[in-house]
């Protein structure tokens, strides 16, 4: 009987064994995690709707996770589908990022910090 990851090879569904989709999981998971810290760093609206995205999204995940293996899902079926919104939710994050980035040095005020890519404002609109 071939291995299991034999098998994942051979319908051409991964070509990595179960192990290493958890792996790549963890390692794209940790950027999702830096980018939403970032956004709740920024404080604001925007940092409450990222709260509050973060809480419904493990909420939806107990409930859907129950679902998919009361209907016979299997775990790498399950980090698959992890993966998927994990990618989501970093091309989302990755697009807001980059739109929140200043395009010149000008558009900085002196008091704001920048910590590598990351702009914190120390300003804020009542201020000006």
């Amino acid at each position: 009987m071939p291995s299991p990851s034999f098998r994942l090879a051979e319908r051409g569904d991964a070509i990595f064994s179960p192990w290493s989709t958890v792996q790549l999981l963890a390692l794209e998971s940790t950027e999702v995690i830096g980018l939403r810290v970032a956004k709740l760093v920024g404080g604001g609206v925007d940092a409450q709707h990222e709260a509050y995205l973060i809480v419904s999204e493990k909420v939806d995940a107990v409930f859907e996770i129950s679902a998919r293996l009361m209907f016979g899902a299997t775990a790498i079926h399950l980090v698959n589908r992890f993966r998927e919104q994990v990618a989501a939710n970093a091309k989302r994050l990755s697009a807001e990022h980059q739109r929140a980035i200043p395009s010149s040095r000008e558009e900085q005020r002196n008091d704001d910090v920048r910590i590598g890519s990351i702009l914190l404002k120390t300003s804020f609109p009542a201020d000006d």
